[in-house]
Formats: C-alpha cells, sequence, structure tokens
C-alpha cells in the first residue's frame, strides 16, 4: 500500500509502463486534495495512451494536476495535456494553497536517439522570468552537473542550471536520465532527481523526499 500522507506526488518517465500504471491508478484514482507533478516520458507510443489520459482527467478533477512532455513525448501528448489543462510546459501556474506555483520545461537537449521533443539550450530562457523563489521548477531534463551523467558525460542543462542559481526556485523535479536519481541542494532550491517510473518510483514530497518503488 502506498502512504498518502505526502500532499504532492510526483513520477517522471513512465514509458507506457502498464505495470505502474495500473498500480498507480488503483491507488490514486479516488484521491483528493492533493498536488500531483509529472516530469514527462509519459507515452511511447500509443499503448495506454486512451487510458492514461482518461485517468489524469479522472484525476485532475479532485487534485492539481501538473504535467509536461518528455523527450520522447510526441507531440499528440503535448496536445491532450493542453486540452486537460495540467500543461504547464512554458508556462506558470499557482498551487492553490501552498503559496507556491508551477513553472514547467519540457523535452531535452538534443540526444543520439533523434527523440520527438529535443530543443535547444537558450529555449530554457523562455522561462526565466517566470521563475521566483516560490516555484516549483518541473523540468523533464536536469541541470548541469547534477544527477545528470551517462557514462562520463553530464546531459543536462547549463541554462537550467544558471536560471536555478540566479533566480533560487524553491525546488526543482526532474527525470530523463535513468542511470541516476536523488536529493540535493543548489544554494536554496532543492533538487529532486526522479528514478524512472518504469522501474516502479514515485516520489512522495512534502517536509521531506522520500522516494517510493511501488511493484
Amino acid at each position: 500500500m502506498i502512504s498518502k500522507e505526502a500532499s504532492i506526488i510526483a513520477f517522471s518517465d513512465l514509458h507506457s509502463s502498464q505495470r505502474f500504471f495500473e498500480i498507480f491508478k488503483k491507488e490514486f484514482e479516488k484521491e483528493k486534495d492533493k498536488v500531483f507533478l509529472f516530469a514527462g516520458d509519459l507515452i511511447d507510443s500509443s499503448k495506454l495512451s486512451d487510458e492514461i489520459f482518461s485517468f489524469l482527467e479522472v484525476l485532475s478533477k479532485d487534485n492539481q494536476v501538473f504535467a509536461i512532455p518528455g523527450n520522447c513525448d510526441r507531440s499528440f501528448v503535448d496536445k491532450r495535456l493542453e486540452e486537460l489543462g495540467i500543461n504547464v510546459d512554458k508556462k506558470r501556474k499557482e498551487i492553490k494553497g501552498k503559496e507556491l506555483n508551477v513553472v514547467g520545461f519540457g523535452g531535452s537537449l538534443k540526444t543520439p536517439f533523434s527523440t520527438p521533443n529535443e530543443r535547444k539550450e537558450e529555449d530554457f530562457y523562455s522561462i526565466f522570468e517566470l521563475v521566483d523563489s516560490k516555484t516549483i521548477l518541473l523540468s523533464h531534463i536536469p541541470p548541469f552537473g547534477i544527477f545528470d551523467e551517462v557514462g562520463n558525460e553530464h546531459i543536462g542543462s547549463k541554462v537550467l542550471r544558471e536560471i536555478i542559481e540566479k533566480k533560487n526556485p524553491y525546488m526543482i523535479v526532474c527525470g530523463h536520465v535513468h542511470e541516476t536519481s536523488g536529493v540535493k541542494k543548489i544554494k536554496n532550491t532543492t533538487v529532486v532527481k526522479l528514478p524512472p517510473a518504469k522501474f516502479g518510483f514515485l516520489a512522495k514530497i512534502n517536509n521531506k523526499v522520500e522516494f517510493k518503488n511501488i511493484f
């Protein structure tokens, strides 16, 4: 049984995992008054897409849901998240009752795999003015040098790191890199690097961050 004490529930990199989705849906489909953060790579193909979007619609009726597309999410994912009113890619939305806001940035930098939603470093500057000390940054990729190592290479965003160091947001929640996860501080900002949901992981965030494996 998943503990429901945390006021924020987050996951990233679902990649159409039916096992994770079915367990997550069973536990949270009747949830109320929580904040859900989904940091991208929900759907690799059309597999489970209707079921996932239907569940997100139900979940968002009694909860505050914020989502962004990942680099593997095709344009139809971005469109459906927009239709559901939960897409915060390059947007800022207030979290009711928490004196916090969410600013999102989806996709990733260029990868060797030519994934559908890749962006340039300078694109991150589009959210610079949206970020303040009460912001939870919801980014698919991590900031440069923090939980972003694949082999001997750092694949995080230098501009995202710059934004954090200059604007001091409250927190950043990110995913993308399957090999690493953890919690770390950049000045006053808590970096929450999520392990992949497709491996069974989500995060419960309140006064502390707890990673939970639901498999």
